[in-house]
């Protein structure tokens, strides 16, 4: 949360066809996982699926994150302009994605 200069983000390792799905973002350069900052009022797991649903457009519905396997921690990930910010990664596969 806020005690973190750089904010605590959510987000999601996403596993489709074999494949790990990236994210273009417009606050980012190049791709990386897609993830969204939390605010506080929603999990972990709730707001990393709300970063699927904002940055790649994949309904809650076709999310499905595997609780048996644990978070991935990133330091200074690539999607925030700030060097003390973390994120923590949840690992999900998706029934589909949007068209491009």
């Amino acid at each position: 949360g806020e005690g973190h200069l750089g904010g605590w983000y959510q987000g999601l390792i996403v596993i489709r066809k074999n494949k790990c799905l990236l994210a273009k973002g417009d606050e980012w350069n190049g791709y990386t996982f897609p993830a969204v900052l939390g605010e506080g009022h929603l999990g972990g797991r709730a707001t990393a699926i709300e970063a699927m649903e904002e940055v790649v457009g994949v309904e809650a519905e076709a999310i499905h994150i595997k609780t048996a396997l644990a978070p991935l921690m990133l330091y200074n990930p690539k999607f925030s302009t700030f060097k003390n910010a973390v994120a923590t990664l949840y690992p999900a596969y998706v029934n589909y994605l949007p068209e491009p």
